[in-house]
């Protein structure tokens, strides 16, 4: 074999692992990983409060973050909504919100055809993957 052939070969192994390698999937793991540091990057001294939301997340359990107004807890939690697949709900609460602004409204067709009362919780917090609630008082 030629030394030619032998580097054709070479770089044709080296394209194939560095496609292949572009193709993996990521883990989980390793988008925990790059969520977090990219999240530690983008918010200075908020380490604490990026940790305490991603073992909410693989906890399945909710988090509530306190603090004084301006410190970006809101920022933090779009931030990582961001990062994840599927849909976000996020809402000011505040005295004058319905619970249709955040279960969603009655269907109106379902009741007519149906008989049947359903809500249409389409971009409502029952569909969302994560709800972020703010200015809960």
């Amino acid at each position: 074999m030629t030394t030619a052939t032998q580097n054709q070969m070479t770089r044709t192994a080296t394209q194939d692992n560095g496609q292949a390698a572009r193709n993996k999937k990521p883990t989980i793991l390793e988008k925990f990983r790059h969520a977090r540091n990219a999240l530690n990057m983008a918010f200075v001294e908020r380490e604490e409060a990026i940790d305490c939301l991603l073992v909410g997340l693989v906890a399945r359990e909710n988090v509530l973050l306190v603090g004084e107004p301006g410190v970006a807890k809101s920022a933090v939690e779009d931030g990582l909504a961001g990062w994840l697949d599927g849909p976000t709900f996020s809402i000011l609460m505040h005295r004058s919100v319905g619970i249709e602004e955040i279960m969603g409204n009655m269907s109106l067709r379902e009741l007519t055809e149906n008989d049947v009362w359903r809500r249409n919780t389409v971009g409502r917090m029952p569909n969302a993957v994560v709800a972020v609630t703010d200015e809960i008082n």
